[in-house]
């Protein structure tokens, strides 16, 4: 099922010497800001997140890791749209953007136009997809430690019968 990069960074997030919910904590964290549109800051901001709160870094950086150039083209224009409607404005900011002007004096009001509905769409899109990140990874994290922990004879084997 899973690769061996994959794999070996899924064992290295279930296997951490840290509780359960700061594990869940910290990846779901990660996914919050890797979902934010700094793009280019969001291992920066993680790094220190994690230091600061004392975080396990290896959760919260494989979190930021959402952010990529194969899911970018899905989540930055899903947050744009969500805050231009959620502002009102989704038809006129679309519209009412004149690409060949950029870099004149009215770039920096077509730059918010864009920008502000980028970060309004951000907060409840990452609020939610973080949150049930952290009940998954949760689950997931608490299901492998418990099945780690039962000795080897006690693991029921996929045929239903004794080994």
């Amino acid at each position: 099922m899973l690769r061996g990069g994959s794999k070996k960074i899924l064992k290295t997030l279930l296997g951490l010497n840290d509780t359960v919910h700061r594990t869940a904590l910290a990846f779901a964290l990660g996914i919050f800001i890797g979902l934010s549109p700094l793009l280019g800051l969001q291992t920066l901001l993680a790094l220190f997140i994690a230091f600061a709160f004392k975080l396990n870094r290896a959760a919260i950086l494989v979190g930021t890791l959402v952010n990529n150039p194969w899911t970018i083209p899905l989540i930055y224009p899903a947050e744009f749209l969500l805050g231009a409607s959620l502002l009102g404005s989704a038809r006129q900011t679309l519209s009412g953007l004149r690409w060949g002007s950029f870099f004149s004096l009215s770039a920096f009001e077509q730059i918010k136009s864009i920008l502000l509905p980028l970060f309004v769409g951000y907060i409840p899109l990452g609020i939610g997809i973080a949150i049930g990140v952290y009940f998954i990874t949760f689950r997931l994290i608490f299901s492998y430690r418990q099945r780690a922990s039962l000795p080897e004879s006690s693991t029921p084997h996929p045929g239903g019968g004794s080994p």
